[in-house]
């Protein structure tokens, strides 16, 4: 009688350590569905804004522009920090809250150097932080604003990249871009300039372009030339469907300080807030 008793709590022990275990497994299958991911709950009618700093400066160039468009809008937008490394990998700070459809992404490369060719590896590099976005945030749709060798990088990369990765970008600025570098006279073209001018059909024709250009004196922002930023009409001009630009002048009108300029600040506001979702 007692080998009975014995066996019956031996049974019922096996069924209820089994129980448990399927409870275990069930509330971490639920569980594991309704995880973030690595970059945070994402909402589907998200626009993030994608910033490029120009060459030399590193994931932290935007931060003050950032908090000066988040005291304008009276809210903390995301702010995530993508590194695109030498051997195609990402890397990432920060994350995207799920109530934010306007955040921010800064992509920056490890190697940050200047010169054609190594604008040409950004673009490719940037193909990679976008794929990295693709999967780890479904992230389609986008607005771009790059800054100085940003703005070269996101040229080449619209014109060799875009059309392979089914993406959706709705406006595009860029900020001292030097797309003729150092040459002042725009009928002498750079190779770059040639290779920009000649795939110009590449680029989307639902595109609107903003392109800002400074002026500390008469004829640069103190790095750029005036001309080597205008030389994007060239490119962009009855190419896509909206091409404006915009000459600021005064204080902080140098090339660095561009991004914090009052008008500049300004639009970007006007395209980031109010891009249609």
């Amino acid at each position: 009688m007692e080998e009975k008793i014995t066996l019956k709590k031996h049974l019922q022990g096996i069924i209820f350590g089994f129980a448990v275990v399927i409870i275990c497994l069930l509330f971490f299958s639920i569980g594991k569905s309704f995880q973030p991911s690595e970059i945070g709950h994402i909402r589907r009618n998200a626009i993030p804004t994608i910033l490029i700093p120009g060459s030399s400066a590193g994931p932290h160039r935007f931060d003050a522009l950032v908090k000066d468009l988040n005291h304008r809008d009276h809210r903390q937008h995301s702010l995530l920090r993508l590194t695109v490394h030498q051997n195609n990998t990402v890397t990432h700070t920060g994350s995207i809250s799920h109530r934010d459809t306007r955040p921010f992404v800064v992509i920056s490369f490890a190697n940050n150097h200047d010169g054609y060719n190594n604008i040409r590896r950004q673009s490719h590099w940037l193909q990679t932080a976008f794929s990295y976005l693709k999967k780890h945030a479904d992230l389609h749709t986008f607005n771009l604003v790059g800054h100085s060798n940003g703005g070269l990088i996101f040229t080449d990369y619209l014109e060799r990249y875009y059309h392979q990765q089914a993406l959706d970008v709705r406006e595009f600025m860029f900020i001292g871009s030097p797309f003729n570098f150092n040459n002042t006279v725009q009928s002498q073209h750079t190779t770059m300039l040639k290779d920009f001018i000649r795939h110009q059909s590449r680029l989307p024709r639902n595109l609107m372009v903003f392109g800002i250009l400074g002026a500390q004196t008469y004829s640069s922002d103190g790095r750029v030339p005036v001309q080597s930023v205008d030389a994007s009409r060239q490119i962009f001009q009855n190419h896509v469907a909206v091409f404006n630009e915009l000459l600021v002048t005064g204080q902080n009108a140098q090339h660095s300080d561009l991004v914090r300029k009052i008008d500049v600040e300004t639009l970007i506001h006007n395209m980031v807030m109010h891009t249609a979702s």
